[in-house]
């Protein structure tokens, strides 16, 4: 950690700060000129930002909604459009654009100062810098963008012939391959090696995007993607990270092969097509899940776009946090295969635990949604089905009674075993007690022993689940490093109240010392404001949640929040600074009786005693001049 010391005078008092920030806090500035930044927030409405990604409602000057950042049920996500900034009351997070797109996108400052500005049309010059990461994510995305390019351009080559007829086989037309952008990697074992290098990429970088391999003993590289229809898979903001391929020859195994994981591609947080149904999904407060691109693009086709896809792997927690961001309801709409059927059990599995109602429809055997879609009348049926579609823990119970003698008592015990642990994970009691309640109706049970059990059950750790390698992080962590700030609501009120005027900074740099504060964030953060004040510098918030540390940023954005009434703004700084000098006054009164008491004790009357008690007298004087309405400081 790098320490940065301010120190500064204010009315004779001298104050000294410590601002702990990473290294790398100070590198985004040094590749990418400060203007351009500050164009690019101005340029950005918060507001219509986090709308990409959060539901949210009017409340007051502020706008409101569940926080994308941790599982809330109350929405405590505030974000607020005159300031440009967001906090969220539940977790602790905040902070401007830039940040929010950090956060949600998991990418580098620059990364998502670059695509913000790309979004508002501002070109983003670079000055030279060492942030080494910031520079590897870019080249990652850039490689990835440059191969989705040439996948795409090569399927419409006398190369590429055969894939593009096998994907007008399979009922797609030209418009839905060019929107989903479909392409084709040719076979053979450095086409794009070749075509990248001779664009700049490395073969290292190529392999680290997760387009190319190394040979055995590390002595060559080669295509990773070969003779294979092609999709590519985008983030949150549209940006290449990834691809899933297609073999076209039955011998060709896997079936499917995806990009492995990369800096900037992370299967189990990636929903493909997300990017581009988000809309639609709030729209109709459903998600319907498949779980292959094919399925994606044949049912977007067909008119239904409120769909993504998990990419042929089960539905993780992260996918469900994701969902519920977007949608109210999610209908799980897998093959009506035994590996189908399995997928969507490993699906409800995971989203019992969430608040989501899950729904699925089940498709006639040999169906999967692809080809169900391209039937006649296929869209409007599917429709229907899903409109239709009972709750997935019915499904769920009804597969699992399959599989047990439910004449047996160790065939039903069994399934109950397998069952409270699922029932634990739902935090709501009343979803909870309902499940009970199905789970004791299906296998004939008692609820009040299920009851018993489950509370046995929450008591000791909870087993792993098929696949799951490590025990997953709380759903209640912030995503934040940065703790939930608590803090004085005086003190928290007035540090808001100096960041919307700053015209106050240096009377109450004359008025207050710093010791008046309790918080010692709040101390640092005053003490930031009035350094900036005193250097005469303008009060950028957005540039001082950039600049300082996770805690303070934070503490910044919850502080700002605050409102007040623009017409009082004087007589209202005038009551903090007097109710926050009375405090201070009220803990040194009865500091000094403590330590009175201390000396009666073990000293007996003195010179020390009397000289306390004269300090107490005058501490006791003063505030009651303050309380009088005379300026007692």
């Amino acid at each position: 950690m790098a320490c940065a010391w301010l120190r500064f005078k204010c009315s004779g008092v001298r104050f000294f700060l410590t601002i702990r920030r990473t290294r790398d806090s100070f590198l985004p500035m040094a590749l990418i000129p400060e203007e351009t930044i500050e164009r690019i927030k101005a340029a950005t409405d918060i507001v219509e930002l986090v709308a990409e990604h959060v539901q949210m409602r009017h409340a007051g000057r502020n706008w409101l909604g569940l926080c994308p950042f941790h599982n809330e049920k109350t929405p405590s996500f505030n974000v607020n459009p005159e300031l440009q900034i967001y906090h969220c009351f539940g977790c602790g997070v905040g902070g401007d654009v830039v940040k929010f797109l950090q956060e949600i996108d998991k990418v580098s400052f620059v990364e998502a100062v670059a695509f913000l500005g790309e979004r508002a049309g501002i070109p983003v010059p670079r000055r030279d810098g060492n942030a080494a990461e910031d520079e590897r994510n870019d080249q990652l995305f850039r490689a990835n963008e440059l191969a989705a390019k040439y996948f795409h351009y090569m399927l419409r080559q006398p190369a590429g012939a055969d894939a593009l007829r096998y994907l007008h086989q399979r009922g797609m037309t030209d418009e839905i391959i060019d929107d989903f952008r479909v392409g084709y990697s040719l076979p053979g074992w450095s086409n794009l090696l070749e075509m990248a290098g001779r664009r700049g990429f490395s073969a290292p970088v190529l392999e680290q995007a997760g387009l190319v391999s190394q040979g055995q003993k590390g002595r060559s590289h080669y295509d990773r993607f070969r003779d294979r229809v092609i999709f590519p898979i985008t983030n949150l903001s549209s940006r290449t990270i990834g691809f899933g391929a297609r073999a076209l020859r039955p011998d060709d195994q896997p079936k499917y092969l995806n990009s492995p994981e990369t800096p900037i591609y992370h299967k189990s947080d990636v929903l493909y097509g997300m990017s581009r149904a988000r809309d639609s999904i709030r729209r109709e407060g459903t998600v319907i899940v498949v779980e292959g691109y094919m399925d994606v693009v044949s049912l977007v086709q067909g008119g239904v776009t409120n769909v993504v896809a998990s990419s042929g792997t089960a539905v993780t927690a992260p996918h469900a946090r994701l969902l519920a961001r977007y949608a109210e309801r999610v209908v799980l709409l897998f093959d009506g295969d035994a590996a189908g059927g399995t997928a969507a059990e490993r699906g409800v599995e995971v989203l019992l635990g969430t608040e989501i109602d899950t729904r699925i429809v089940t498709l006639p055997d040999g169906q999967d949604p692809d080809s169900y879609v391209r039937r006649d009348q296929g869209a409007d049926e599917l429709r229907q089905l899903i409109e239709k579609a009972p709750p997935a823990l019915d499904i769920y119970l009804d597969r699992m009674a399959a599989g047990v003698d439910l004449n047996s008592v160790t065939g039903r015990a069994r399934a109950i075993e397998r069952l409270l642990p699922l029932t634990a994970e739902c935090k709501d009691e009343v979803r909870r007690n309902l499940m009970l309640r199905r789970i004791a109706q299906r296998f004939d049970v008692n609820e009040n022993a299920l009851r018993t059990d489950l509370a046995a059950a929450q008591s000791r750790p909870a087993p792993r689940r098929r696949g799951q390698s490590a025990p997953e992080v709380d759903k209640e962590t912030p995503v934040s490093s940065a703790p939930p700030v608590q803090v004085n609501k005086l003190e928290r009120e007035f540090a808001g109240l100096l960041l919307q005027y700053p015209q106050f900074l240096a009377e109450t740099a004359r008025r207050l010392e710093m010791e008046v504060f309790t918080d010692s964030e709040v101390r640092r953060l005053l003490t930031y404001l009035v350094e900036a004040c005193a250097n005469g510098q303008q009060l950028d918030l957005s540039a001082l949640i950039n600049d300082v540390d996770e805690g303070l940023s934070g503490l910044a954005t919850l502080c700002a929040m605050e409102t007040f009434v623009a017409d009082n703004v004087t007589e209202i700084w005038e009551d903090h600074v007097r109710r926050l000098q009375r405090e201070a006054l009220t803990r040194q009164i009865e500091g000094a009786k403590r330590e009175m008491r201390r000396l009666v004790e073990s000293v007996g009357p003195g010179d020390e005693l009397e000289l306390l008690q004269k300090r107490h007298d005058e501490l006791i004087a003063r505030r009651v001049e303050l309380e009088s309405g005379r300026d007692g400081f």
